[in-house]
């Protein structure tokens, strides 16, 4: 529960400090945003060391709720 609490803080923290410090990084003709990426390595921080079992990550992603990322996902493509 710690490390899940210690990924989360830190994750929080890093968009935080991506928004306001490097908003974007340049690659030749691409600007690429960093607020996502630090979540991104947030949430595979969480998946690798184990602290959220595969199978919960995966029934809250096909979850039928009225609140499903999926399908919230789907709306704004």
């Amino acid at each position: 529960m710690i490390v899940a609490i210690i990924i989360a803080v830190l994750t929080g923290l890093g968009v935080c400090l991506s928004v306001l410090l490097k908003p974007e990084i340049k690659i030749g003709k691409i600007n690429i945003g960093t607020y996502w990426l630090v979540a991104l390595v947030g949430a595979i921080a969480v998946m690798v060391s184990g602290v959220v079992p595969l199978s919960e990550i995966v029934a809250g992603l096909t979850a039928d709720r009225s609140v499903n990322p999926l399908k919230i996902l789907a709306l704004f493509i």
